[in-house]
């Protein structure tokens, strides 16, 4: 698949500002766009699956207030 280079720049500030996440938000938030079921994280990481989906909502909501401050 051809990302634009507009496209590619955007995944690059999205990546930067997922890795200004605290680690705990930063690497199921990373699994989950590489593709990864919220089942697989929870498994990988050893955490329960609810866990999983708090911590990629909360992660989310704070890359959101990045880009609408």
């Amino acid at each position: 698949m051809y990302e634009s280079p507009h496209e590619q720049l955007e995944k690059k500030e999205l990546y930067e500002v997922i890795k200004m996440l605290p680690g705990a938000y930063e690497k199921p938030i990373i699994m989950f766009l590489s593709g990864y079921s919220y089942k697989e994280i929870a498994e990988r990481m050893h955490i329960p699956i609810g866990t999983v989906k708090s911590r990629i909502h909360l992660g989310k909501k704070q890359i959101r207030g990045v880009y609408t401050a």
